[in-house]
């Protein structure tokens, strides 16, 4: 499933192996949200860039969907759990550099979910 594309909620920059906090709080009324992560030096540069996407639950439950080689990482999770979530972005490798990204989220209508650096 996918929806249309979010407005950018988080545009920031990345040092090798930095990590990025963000939070947000999911709603009873959403059923479906998805998270997105675009970056600048992708599969179309060389040497490519990999960042990460780490989502944490209310409970405190890590997801790993988001941590893979795709460009971008997306997750989509039908019936999320109400609550404030934790969202990182992960400068897994960057090659001793920095790297521009953009970071979306949206709720089952495409309505971007606010988020603030934590």
């Amino acid at each position: 499933k996918t929806i249309p594309l979010a407005l950018r909620i988080a545009n920031n920059r990345l040092q090798d192996k930095q990590l990025h906090h963000y939070s947000l709080t999911i709603e009873a009324t959403m059923t479906f949200v998805q998270f997105s992560l675009y970056w600048q030096q992708n599969w179309a540069y060389f040497p490519t860039h990999d960042l990460d996407l780490v989502l944490v639950n209310p409970d405190g439950e890590v997801l790993l969907d988001g941590a893979t080689l795709a460009s971008p990482e997306i997750v989509s999770i039908e019936n999320p759990m109400v609550g404030e979530w934790t969202l990182i972005v992960d400068g897994f490798q960057l090659h001793d550099m920095q790297d521009q990204y953009e970071l979306r989220s949206s709720d089952q209508s495409g309505a971007p979910i606010n988020i603030t650096l934590q």
